[in-house]
């Protein structure tokens, strides 16, 4: 198994979302949720910026068989599918440390 690491940037600022906006966001929350019990999602987060606390960015570390696997996990993300999110993916190598 290998580990991607996906980037997931808000295509809109959240102070615009409307609330089928919010609703599509909650669908990519309970996804993660989803796909963290199957196994599959190792570990999720947010950055955000030291000085301001604001957000950069969510991430997903997935463990999966292939490319074409990790890239199918991000792409059925509700998130991702109904372009509220920009989901980017890199496979990632390990260079030191344990996996989480």
């Amino acid at each position: 198994m290998q580990h991607y690491l996906v980037r997931f940037s808000d295509t809109k600022a959240r102070a615009d979302w409307n609330p089928a906006e919010k609703m599509v966001f909650d669908a990519h929350v309970k996804y993660l949720k989803q796909k963290e019990a199957e196994g599959s999602l190792r570990y999720a987060g947010l950055a955000k910026k030291p000085s301001s606390g604001a957000l950069s960015f969510g991430y997903a570390l997935y463990q999966a068989a292939s490319w074409q696997e990790a890239v199918q996990l991000m792409e059925e993300d509700p998130g991702v599918k109904e372009k509220l999110l920009l989901g980017q993916i890199e496979q990632l190598e390990k260079f030191l440390g344990q996996a989480p």
